[in-house]
Order: structure tokens, then sequence, then C-alpha cells
């Protein structure tokens, strides 16, 4: 019996292309003014006291006009980008329940994506 012939000699396989050069590391960005910073928190300390405001209205008020007008300023500012600063300082900040409350729901929503969208349960 004649053995088999020995199989053909394998090619070298290409060389994979070398990989690409690490990024350059940018320097980050300045950090803001210490009056940059303060009047971020003002405007916060502001917005936060216009929700307080608004919600007394939604739930004392017997005007329909009036309670109807609070609860449009409230679905405009939880749709809004500082809502969430706010809503933030509402929980670290305010002993108030029911802000505190409104803070959680409107950050809840927020991180779902929104009013009407979402993550599932």
């Amino acid at each position: 019996m004649i053995p088999p012939p020995p199989p053909p000699p394998s090619l070298p396989r290409p060389m994979p292309p070398p990989p690409p050069p690490p990024p350059r590391l940018q320097k980050p960005p300045p950090a803001p003014s210490p009056a940059l910073v303060q009047a971020a928190k003002e405007q916060t300390i502001q917005q936060a006291h216009q929700v307080r405001a608004a919600l007394q209205v939604l739930w004392t008020s017997t005007s329909a006009q009036e309670r109807a007008a609070a609860d449009k300023w409230l679905v405009t500012f939880q749709d809004s980008t500082e809502a969430l600063s706010v809503c933030l300082s509402l929980l670290q900040e305010h002993e108030e329940h029911d802000l505190a409350l409104f803070g959680a729901t409107t950050l809840c929503n927020k991180l779902r994506g929104g009013r009407a969208a979402g993550l599932g349960p």
C-alpha cells in the first residue's frame, strides 16, 4: 500500500494592519468661574421657588383658570433641561414631602424618556 502524499505547504498568513495610534489626550475644559457657579445656583433656587408656588396654586386655588395655568407651567418646566438640576435640588435641600415627590417623579419621567415614553416596568 502506498502512503498518501504529504499535504501541500501552507502559505504564510498576511499580517494584520497595525492598530491605529492612540488618540491624543485633550486638555479638560477649564472649570467654570465661581461667579458662574453661583449664578447657576441662584437660578436653581429661584426656579425651585417657582415650582413650589405653582404646586401651591395647583393644589389650593379654587380658580380653574389659575390651576390650569399652574399645570401648564409645571408641564413645560418638566420638559425643560433645567428641570434636572432643580428637581435634584428639590430632593436634596427640601424637607417638604410634596416637593420631593414632584422632584422624584419628574426625574423618573426624564430618565424614562419623557412623560409619554420611556422604559417599561
